[in-house]
């Protein structure tokens, strides 16, 4: 996007509050935490505090575009979104002997490049949007030229009421110039997990309508030099870090990052 059509942004922009960043100084290994698509930082925040809790430096950085505006979403990039996931991991690194990757959805995309690039740490990848159900997802390059937003139908926010801005702004619409952009990290991830070694845990929500379960055989296949654990919380859903099972999925992670 254009040095132009930033400055144009409008005055009263801000980013809401619980979009805002977190960053917890604990023990001597740190962990990168990356949300999703659309997603905020507070979505992991309990997940974050558990990890700090037991003993781990957390950074739970927002993507940029996200937690503000809709008008401000359209503005980033794939690129922008790798470049802020790569930034924090750079500032953690030159504090910190070791750095773990954890990412959710769109979060493990970005964390799958990181550790590609960086190997450091372990790697937890939290419904990894590398196939989705969606099918549309393909259809995207085409559609963003044509349509920036579409409605959706009969959308219901589930959440806590503070939450209610980033629904109004983000969650009732479909994003075809963004989704592109996801559609673009989901295609350098996969060609990329072959470039993975060391260790990764894959979580996954047995009630997940939006990652399929199929996943897990194409992280085995193509992170070959890799050693892939896995787990699956029966009565989750798509936000695995943060549902109905996240006090056990929180144990499990902690558990498993320090052994």
């Amino acid at each position: 996007m254009s040095l132009s059509n930033l400055l144009s942004l409008p005055r009263d922009l801000h980013t809401h509050p619980v979009g805002l960043p977190l960053y917890l100084k604990g023990g001597e290994e740190a962990v990168l935490i990356l949300h999703g698509y659309t997603g905020i930082p507070d979505e992991l925040s309990f997940f974050a505090h558990r990890l700090h809790a037991s003993g781990f430096t957390v950074a739970l950085p927002r993507l940029p575009g996200h937690g503000t505006e809709g008008v401000d979403f359209i503005t980033t990039r794939a690129e922008d979104w790798y470049r802020k996931a790569l930034d924090t991991y750079l500032d953690l690194k030159g504090q910190f002997h070791t750095v773990h990757w954890v990412g959710l959805s769109m979060g493990a995309l970005l964390a799958i490049l990181g550790m590609s690039q960086f190997r450091s740490g372990k790697l937890v990848l939290a419904a990894p949007a590398l196939q989705v159900f969606d099918r549309r997802l393909f259809l995207t390059p085409l559609l963003r030229l044509f349509v920036r937003r579409m409605g959706k139908k009969d959308f219901l926010l589930e959440g806590p009421p503070e939450y209610a801005p980033i629904a109004d702004t983000y969650w009732k619409y479909n994003w075809p110039i963004q989704a592109a952009e996801l559609y673009k990290l989901q295609r350098f991830a996969r060609r990329h997990l072959s470039n993975l070694t060391g260790d990764i845990l894959v979580l996954l929500g047995g009630k997940d309508d939006t990652v399929p379960s199929s996943v897990l055989d194409l992280i085995q296949r193509k992170a070959h030099q890799c050693n892939v654990d896995s787990l699956t919380f029966f009565e989750s859903g798509h936000v695995v870090l943060n549902d109905v099972e996240r006090e056990r999925v929180a144990d499990a992670v902690i558990t498993w990052l320090s052994n």
